[in-house]
């Protein structure tokens, strides 16, 4: 999606770390779903976050609070996003879709999925599957939500 976030969110960007940000939607039953969340993602995930406002200097520990705001940020961007979609009178309730993001910044890097949509690494030739896809047949806590 955007190479570079610093000049895609303006004044919004406060990290001071290179940070690029790529997403994937793909809809399910139509594509209503996803060309939504694709059009809103920035905002949804950048600029109406709760994205901590600076990257930490010095200790350890406080990269690691750090990292861990921004995962729960992005948490809540996929969350905001499902509300934001359920809410969108233009997008039928038949179609939905599936995300995966990665979010980096420095050399750290947040990669999440929602659906059964997964990342894979590849290295040195060698593939490793570094996502769960959530499908009903697979993941118990996604069967219990569909069948809500």
């Amino acid at each position: 999606m955007t190479d570079d976030l610093s000049k895609h969110l303006g004044d919004a960007y406060k990290w001071g770390l290179a940070s690029s940000f790529y997403a994937l939607f793909d809809g399910h039953n139509g594509s209503e779903a996803a060309s939504y969340v694709k059009e809103h993602a920035m905002r949804l995930f950048f600029e109406d976050s709760d994205l901590p406002q600076a990257a930490p200097t010095g200790a350890s520990d406080a990269g690691d609070l750090f990292l861990k705001q921004v995962e729960g940020s992005h948490n809540k961007a996929f969350l905001q996003a499902d509300l934001s979609l359920a809410d969108e009178f233009s997008v039928s309730g038949y179609c939905g879709t599936i995300a995966l993001t990665v979010f980096i910044m420095g050399i750290h890097i947040i990669i999440a999925n929602v659906g059964d949509s997964r990342a894979v690494l590849c290295r040195n030739g060698s593939a490793t599957q570094i996502t769960d896809d959530h499908r009903g047949s697979t993941c118990l806590q996604e069967k219990e939500r569909c069948e809500w």
